[in-house]
């Protein structure tokens, strides 16, 4: 199954032609582009802690960001400040951290 076949089998599933989509660890915004394509009024709440990829992203979605809601952050079980270790394009922790906020949110 294509990558397009499960955005369209995901849709399809919802059964609704303005749902809400929380993309959790959107990376550079395939998946968004994927349903704001199939699925133009929806409301899409992208999260990502990874300024590397929040760039990526940005620069993917170009005129369609004003469409979906970026949020900074990542997704966790409690509120507070953690150290962050993005991987490098190999999949390994990087020497560096920063820190990133994360927060589990509930959006309706």
């Amino acid at each position: 199954m294509s990558s397009v076949e499960i955005h369209q089998h995901i849709v399809s599933l919802l059964e609704k032609s303005d749902p809400v989509i929380l993309d959790i660890g959107c990376n550079d915004g395939t998946d968004t582009q994927h349903f704001l394509n199939l699925c133009p009024q929806a409301q899409l709440y992208c999260f990502e802690p990874d300024p590397r990829a929040i760039a990526r992203f940005r620069k993917k979605l170009g005129p369609s960001l004003d469409k979906v809601k970026l949020l900074e952050i990542a997704i966790s079980d409690r509120n507070g400040v953690i150290e962050f270790h993005p991987s490098n394009a190999d999949g390994d922790a990087k020497d560096g951290t920063f820190p990133a906020r994360y927060a589990a949110r509930k959006i309706i």
